[in-house]
């Protein structure tokens, strides 16, 4: 019962709120309650004093009839609610008196883990004005340890001339940080403590039991690869973490009145560090009169804290995150936390949604932030500038996808438009680290455009003919054709083509019948519509994400993304559109943010920094243990194949028509706007019905359960509707192909019996036709 935020302390604090709102209230409106007027003389009979002064009685009256509630919630909310409720009176004027008393008084209630909006909200449920503050609280968390509140207060470098607080100051401090804890120390944070103690050191990995596949460690990464080290300073990780989580406590009332000066009257909640920034997140109040556009606010914050490039702030579901360089006050540079590849792959879960699952860094948490392409996101983009680190955060997805798969299981293809920064994973001749996942010769843009185009031309041709594979055995993917003919079991294919632009740029070059067939640009916005039922899967990377580098029938279809640091913030809203992340103030190589689960999901992470040689490590060690591989197909090979004519796979070489980038759906889409883009887009509404870009969309997963479940039911019907229709066209045009054909004087029959009647196709007929 005694104790921090124990039942009977809550009950203490609503009682003290429910007193700072009569204090508010200054002597007159007191005078008025006691039938006195302006000069303090005594109503007769109840009556007197101006119609002010009556509205002042009644303001009175109201502020004693005053509710308020605090309760602190443990379980799996862990919070802090609390509420005042102010009584409305009968009258308007004596309302908006009461609205302009209250006004600015959220801001002037100064208790932990409570944070009210400034001006409060009128509601009629409570029938009166409301202030409301839901804050997370996790009692556990602020008991710390022993080892933080003892402090030695004549270590060095606790003083003064060594950037320390000095030895009196963190002596006071040891000793205040005790009364807290003992304040703090109550059966239920004792038990919350031990709760996420336990959480997370005997976690069960559920992830098989949902799992279509389950995850290989092909690898002892740890005898593979050294520990890390800071370049810089020489520190371990361990090191590293210990002194980047004391800089960022020591900058948490930084942080917070660095938001105060900016109007932004938010409550701590957390501090986490990672790479080279500290990630301080805060509890909103429930304000409207929050900025949507916080760049003002990052500008002005990096003055006040005085650090290295722009804070990054965020906010989602009523928390604001403020990403700041990690640095001491008065140094160069901030402190910087090394990754470890070989940890960072422990960790993964061990059941997989895709094939293609790779992991692209870590978060401030240690969380692994997963890279997988299937169904729900078939392609991704991945920008970042010179010296960014893209290359290498690439190949930290594709080594730790390596060690969860078999060569037999995932095929990849490399392509680098400004060089060949894949040299290294060739596989064939006198190549010294072959690697078995690699299916064919990399491809050199800058050196070899031909062998370039043509690659991507046969990717293209693998999906055309993948298609026609499908639609011959009367399935639907390529895992259905996988499980129905083991026999015949094909890969999924990664296709990781870096620079892209600089060729799809050159299509220019071509000319007559060589355009049509080797122009980069139609290829790829083939495979990114096509592709996704084959298990061809695409990763394109770039420099620059400027609007005409990325074209836009292209990018329209690659959902997954991911930003390391970028020249401009134009270029940030086009490589992370509609989530307002800032990626051009990313300073630190191998920093990123990810919306490969969507824009209302993004993640902030590091990438472990792979050297060359230890690349070079960890292709020797996948050969052997998988074998050499030879190539599926050679240069040559892929030349000749490129020149095959797509009319003789036998499958119809169009596409679909789909939406332009500005057509496509944003995240606040409404019901039926949706179901109009569908209906326009039928076909590409049902390739991308599994799409995170739609599945991810506020109509489905915002709001009101009862409403989320209707939409998806709506979205359900006008996909059946809009398969079946398609399903009709093509029996309609497979009949009339085969009417020209066949010999004008013979008739022709048709699957109703009437020649040209499409409108009541057999229902087993267009389940086939809908299978693919």
């Amino acid at each position: 019962m005694l104790g921090y935020a124990t039942p009977a302390f809550d009950y203490i604090t609503s009682r003290l709120f429910v007193a700072k709102i009569k204090e508010n209230i200054n002597d007159s409106y007191f005078d008025a309650l006691q039938e006195r007027d302006e000069k303090g003389k005594k109503f007769e009979d109840g009556m007197g004093g101006t119609s002010a002064t009556q509205t002042k009685k009644q303001v009175a009256l109201a502020m004693r009839n005053t509710r308020s509630k605090v309760e602190t919630v443990g379980g799996n909310r862990n919070n802090r609610h609390a509420k005042i409720v102010v009584l409305r009176s009968r009258e308007t004027e004596t309302d908006n008196s009461i609205q302009n008393m209250l006004k600015n008084f959220g801001s002037r209630v100064d208790e932990p883990f409570i944070q009210f909006q400034d001006t409060p909200v009128f509601n009629i449920k409570d029938n009166g004005f409301v202030f409301d503050s839901d804050v997370n609280y996790h009692a556990g968390a602020y008991l710390g340890s022993w080892e933080d509140i003892f402090i030695n207060p004549f270590d060095p470098k606790n003083k003064k001339t060594n950037g320390g607080r000095g030895m009196l100051t963190t002596f006071f401090l040891a000793y205040a940080n005790t009364l807290r804890y003992l304040i703090h120390l109550t059966p239920y944070s004792m038990y919350d403590r031990i709760r996420t103690n336990a959480k997370y050191k005997y976690k069960r990995d559920t992830s098989v039991e949902k799992a279509k596949f389950i995850a290989r460690n092909n690898l002892d990464l740890s005898s593979v690869l050294p520990a890390p080290v800071d370049e810089k300073t020489g520190h371990t990780i361990e090191e590293a973490t210990k002194e980047a989580i004391e800089i960022a406590n020591s900058r948490i009332n930084d942080v917070q009145n660095a938001l105060n000066s900016n109007k932004i009257h938010a409550t701590f909640d957390s501090v986490a560090v990672g790479g080279s920034q500290a990630i301080y997140k805060f509890t909103l109040p429930r304000d409207p009169d929050l900025p949507n556009d916080w760049k003002d606010v990052q500008k002005k914050m990096a003055g006040f804290l005085k650090v290295a490039g722009e804070p990054i702030i965020s906010s989602s579901a009523g928390m604001l995150t403020v990403s700041i360089a990690n640095q001491r006050v008065g140094a160069t540079e901030p402190i910087n936390i090394p990754v470890d590849f070989a940890e960072m792959v422990k960790k993964r879960d061990k059941g997989m949604k895709t094939l293609i699952s790779g992991i692209a860094g870590v978060d401030a948490l240690g969380e692994v932030i997963y890279v997988e392409l299937g169904d729900a996101n078939p392609h991704m983009a991945i920008f970042g500038q010179s010296g960014s680190g893209k290359t290498v955060t690439i190949m930290n997805i594709l080594f730790s996808m390596m060690n969860s798969v078999t060569p037999e299981d995932v095929k990849v293809l490399f392509a680098d438009g400004k060089g060949n920064s894949f040299e290294f994973m060739r596989s064939d001749g006198d190549a010294e680290h072959p690697n078995p996942f690699v299916m064919a010769q990399p491809a050199d843009g800058s050196e070899d455009i031909e062998y370039t185009r043509a690659l991507v031309r046969y990717v293209e041709m693998l999906v055309r003919k993948r298609i026609a594979l499908l639609k011959e055995r009367k399935v639907s993917k390529l895992a259905e054709f996988n499980k129905k003919f083991p026999d015949e079991k094909m890969e999924e294919i990664l296709f990781v083509f870096d620079e892209f632009s600089a060729v799809t740029d050159r299509d220019n070059e071509l000319k007559g019948d060589d355009y049509t067939k080797y122009n980069v640009t139609d290829r790829i916005e083939y495979i990114t519509k096509m592709a996704r039922s084959t298990g061809v899967r695409l990763m394109l990377a770039n420099q620059t994400a400027r609007k005409e580098k990325l074209p836009g029938k292209i990018m329209a279809n690659v959902t997954g993304r991911i930003s390391l640091s970028v020249s401009e913030r134009i270029e940030a809203e086009i490589a992370l559109p509609d989530s307002n992340i800032p990626a051009d103030l990313i300073a630190q190589p191998g920093e990123f943010y990810s919306i490969m689960h969507g824009v209302n999901n993004p993640e902030h992470g590091n990438s472990p920094f792979l050297t060359d040689d230890q690349m070079y490590d960890l292709n020797d060690a996948l050969t052997k243990l998988f074998g050499v591989h030879k190539y599926v197909a050679t240069r040559e090979e892929i030349i000749a194949m490129a020149e095959e004519d797509i009319n003789d796979i036998g499958v119809d070489s169009g596409t679909y028509e789909s939406p332009t980038e500005e057509e496509m759906p944003a995240s606040d889409i409404s019901m039926d706007d949706l179901v109009a883009l569908c209906r326009k887009y039928p076909e590409w509404a049902i390739e991308n019905e599994e799409n995170e870009k739609i599945t991810g969309l506020d109509v489905f997963n915002k709001g009101v359960p009862a409403m989320t479940i209707k939409n998806k039911k709506i979205f359900k019907i006008t996909l059946n509707s809009l398969k079946g229709k398609v399903a009709q066209d093509e029996e309609k045009q497979e009949a009339e192909a085969s009417k020209k054909q066949r010999h004008s004087g013979n008739a022709l029959s048709t699957v109703n019996g009437t020649d040209g009647d499409f409108a009541t196709l057999p229902e087993e007929k267009v389940k086939e036709k809908m299978l693919v």
